[in-house]
């Protein structure tokens, strides 16, 4: 069994792992130059299939780690708001900031979602079916 490991945030990257070993792995950044890219790792799936006589069509699994809406993140809300509350009662004017650094994140991790899930139809994955979150 074949599973592959994508990784588009910062750092991304590839892995395939075959009968729970892994057999290889890249990072973006090793074949495309630019450090601690962030993005689809187009050329480290590329090599990864090159490399071990590959085709999309004989990966069983795509397995994606991902926390955004469509999973149950309320583990870090909780730490999340208790962080944000220990702040606030230390200084209140941390409240903005805070405030924006949470809209900012949350409008990269949208927009990686929907650039993921182009990317899936690109390469004609299904991610409904294929990948593990």
């Amino acid at each position: 069994m074949y599973i592959l490991g994508i990784h588009n945030a910062s750092d991304s990257g590839v892995c395939l792992i075959k009968n729970n070993q892994v057999i290889s792995a890249f990072n973006e950044e090793r074949v495309n130059r630019k450090k601690m890219y962030i993005g689809f790792p187009h050329k480290s799936l590329k090599r990864i299939l090159f490399e071990n006589r590959l085709t999309l069509n004989k990966i069983d699994y795509i397995a994606y780690g991902w926390c955004g809406k469509k999973n149950d993140i309320s583990d870090y809300n909780i730490k999340f708001s208790q962080r944000m509350f220990e702040e606030c009662k230390r200084d209140n004017k941390n409240l903005l900031l805070i405030n924006e650094r949470v809209k900012t994140e949350n409008t990269r991790d949208n927009l990686r979602r929907i650039q993921f899930d182009d990317e899936c139809k690109k390469l004609k994955i299904n991610p409904k079916k294929n990948y593990l979150s």
